[in-house]
C-alpha cells in the first residue's frame, strides 16, 4: 500500500483496490494515510539500504547504482541551494503612522522612558 502512496495514488483509489469502504479504509489505515507525504522518501531509504548492502556484499551493479542515486540526490540538492540562492527576502510591510509612532515610544529612554518601580518597602 505504501508503495501506492509513494506513486502518488489518493487513498480513495488505493480503498477501491483493495475493495473496502472508504470508511472503513480511513478507519483501519490511518497511520499508513497519516505518512502518505513521506512514503516517496521512505520507499527510497529502503532501496538505498538495499542497494548498499547488497554492495557490501560485493555486487559491482548494485555498487554502480548506489552511485548514481546518491550522486543523483546529491545533484537535486543542490540544485535547491542554487534555486533559493537568487531569491531575496520580501521587505517588510511599509508602516502606517500610528505604528511608526508606538514604535518611537518603545524606545525612548533617559528622563521620558519608562521608570523603573520603588523597592519594596520593608516593614
Amino acid at each position: 500500500m505504501n508503495l501506492l502512496f509513494a506513486c502518488g495514488r489518493k487513498p480513495i483509489e488505493i480503498a477501491r483496490v483493495l475493495k473496502v469502504s472508504k470508511p472503513t479504509f480511513y478507519k483501519h489505515y490511518f497511520n499508513e494515510i497519516a505518512n502518505a507525504g513521506h512514503a516517496p522518501l521512505m520507499l527510497k531509504g529502503r532501496q538505498l539500504a538495499r542497494l548498499n548492502k547488497a554492495a557490501e556484499e560485493g555486487n559491482v551493479a548494485a555498487e554502480k547504482a548506489l552511485a548514481a542515486m546518491v550522486h543523483a540526490e546529491q545533484q537535486r540538492a543542490l540544485s535547491e541551494k542554487v534555486q533559493e540562492r537568487g531569491k531575496v527576502a520580501a521587505p517588510a510591510p511599509r508602516l502606517g503612522k500610528k505604528e511608526q509612532q508606538k514604535e518611537a515610544a518603545a524606545g525612548v529612554a533617559g528622563r521620558f522612558g519608562t521608570r523603573q518601580p520603588p523597592p519594596a518597602m520593608i516593614q
